[in-house]
Formats: C-alpha cells, sequence, structure tokens
C-alpha cells in the first residue's frame, strides 16, 4: 500500500480485534518506508485469505507470549496505547 506521507495519516488507523480485545498501533509505526518524493510505503497490506500474519508493526506495540506447551498465543496490548 502506498499513500501520501503525512504526520497525521488521513485514513483510520487499523486496529484489529481478536477474542473482544482491540490492539492499537500507533501511526508513527505503520510507515514501512519513506520515498523521500511525498509518498510512503505503509507497513501492512489487505489480503482476501481468512487469517492474518502479525508482522513486526504489530508485534513491537504489544505483549506477545509464544507458549509450545500448551499451545497457545497470549497477547495484551503495551501500557500507553
Amino acid at each position: 500500500m502506498v499513500m501520501a506521507h503525512t504526520t497525521s495519516p488521513a485514513i483510520p488507523l487499523p486496529s484489529p480485534t481478536f477474542a473482544g480485545a482491540t490492539f492499537k498501533v500507533p501511526a508513527t509505526d505503520l510507515i514501512y518506508s519513506n520515498n523521500g518524493d511525498g509518498t510512503c510505503i505503509a507497513g501492512f497490506g489487505y489480503s482476501s485469505l481468512n487469517f492474518a500474519i502479525l508482522g513486526n508493526v504489530f508485534l513491537q506495540n504489544n505483549y506477545v507470549i509464544f507458549n509450545q506447551a500448551i499451545p497457545n498465543v497470549p497477547i495484551a496490548p503495551l501500557a500507553g496505547l
């Protein structure tokens, strides 16, 4: 996804919801690359698949524990987001 580079994005911020909990990602973390020509590349994208891949844009803003013994993946938002 390529969008106009601004300090305050004109699009709504993605806030994924899992099991009734909503998780936020700050706008400053959504910009993957600033091309220097007035456009930037977002650190997320859309897919028609029925699953999601959560990358570093999401993971760096949430506490995520990978528990292979149970198995489960508890997620909690960072304080202040």
